[in-house]
């Protein structure tokens, strides 16, 4: 239901692709080298800002609501 430090260390992640997952909130360590994060259809609730910090290359977000 949440992310956080599950993908700490994994500086060559390029994609996370984690949609219809339920998560309610998100908060992501360094990852310097992903370009795209997907996260459609969750109930993210909670935001932090920190990701485009932890993320400098980040290209391509997807962010959705299920109706």
């Amino acid at each position: 239901r949440s992310v956080g430090e599950t993908f700490a260390g994994m500086t060559e992640l390029r994609e996370l692709w984690m949609g219809k997952n339920k998560i309610t909130s998100m908060r992501l360590p360094d990852l310097p080298s992903i370009t795209s994060l997907d996260f459609k259809c969750n109930r993210l609730d909670t935001w932090s800002y920190e990701v485009f910090r932890n993320c400098p290359n980040l290209q391509h977000l997807y962010l959705s609501k299920r109706k």
